[in-house]
Formats: structure tokens, sequence, C-alpha cells
């Protein structure tokens, strides 16, 4: 009977992160609780907090994969990977200069802009605003406590377009 506890407890593995918010003192905490296959079960106290430990275990897993969704919805594809080459849209690639075309005339639309400026319900509530704040400081505080130069996937070790998030995009 001691085994199989001493298994199933040695089967996962606590991350405590906290980082400070974005604006004012109030800080960010999350458990972050990873089972024998890797999975994230994240336990927080508030919705900031929850969306922190999510950004923080998303990016340990996937910050490569992140950063160049970031890269596309900023438009600036070409600029990084080239104008000929193709996007990584795994349904319909198309040429990074489309794809820079159209996510900057969406951006300089104002659309999104416009859309989060709105009170629930057509806009975010309170609670996903929290959680998206969290998210970008959980991502931001994993790549500050890394390092980009020291990202374990190389697909974006040391690459510039691997940055910080701001929690608005």
């Amino acid at each position: 009977m001691l085994i199989p506890l001493v298994m199933l407890a040695s089967a996962v593995v606590v991350v405590r992160a906290n980082a400070p918010a974005a604006a004012g003192e109030e800080r960010y905490s999350a458990t972050i609780r990873r089972t024998e296959y890797g999975i994230p079960h994240i336990a927080a106290k508030d919705y900031g907090g929850l969306g922190f430990g999510y950004g923080y275990a998303f990016a340990q897993d996937n910050l490569c994969v992140l950063a160049s969704w970031l890269v596309t919805l900023r438009g600036e594809r070409s600029r990084h990977f080239g104008a000929t080459a193709m996007s990584d849209d795994p349904i319909r690639p198309v040429a990074n200069f489309a794809s820079d075309v159209y996510y900057k005339s969406v951006a300089d639309s104002g659309v999104v802009r416009r859309l989060l400026a709105r009170p629930a319900p057509v806009g975010p509530s309170d609670e996903l605003r929290r959680m998206v704040d969290g998210y970008a400081a959980g991502y931001n505080r994993y790549l500050a406590d890394t390092g980009v130069t020291n990202l374990p996937d190389p697909t974006c070790r040391g690459k510039a377009w691997a940055g910080p998030i701001p929690a608005d995009r």
C-alpha cells in the first residue's frame, strides 16, 4: 500500500510562481502541479492567479508556438521569417507577406481595440480581463526566469521575436 502512494506522490511536481502585477502592488500567485504525464493543473485563489499559472505553464510547454502566433497577429512574419516564406498556419498556410497585410489591416481597423473597450457582455468580463492580465504576467515571468537565450526549444531560442507579451494583444 505504501509503494503506490509513494509513486503517486512522486508523479506530482509543484511549481509556485509569483510575479508583480503590471499595475499597482498586487501580486499574482498560483500553484502548478504536473501529473506524471506532464499535464499542468493550476490552483489559484483568484482569476488573475489562475491566468498567471496557465500562462506560466503554457510558456513552459509552448513558448515558441505562442511567440510565433504573436508575430503573426502583429503582422511581422515577413520581418522575422521572410516575405515569401509560408506562414505556420497548419490548415491553410499563406505567404508571410499576405499574412502580414491581413493582420496589419485588422489591427489598423481598430475593431479589437473598440471591442476590448466595451463592457461585458459585448466586451470581456472583469474576470476575463484579470485572467488575461495574469496570463501575460505568467508567460512573461517564465520568459524572464528562463531567458530567451536559455529557452529549451531551439525554434525560438535566442530569437528577437520571442519576447514578452502585453495583456492587450
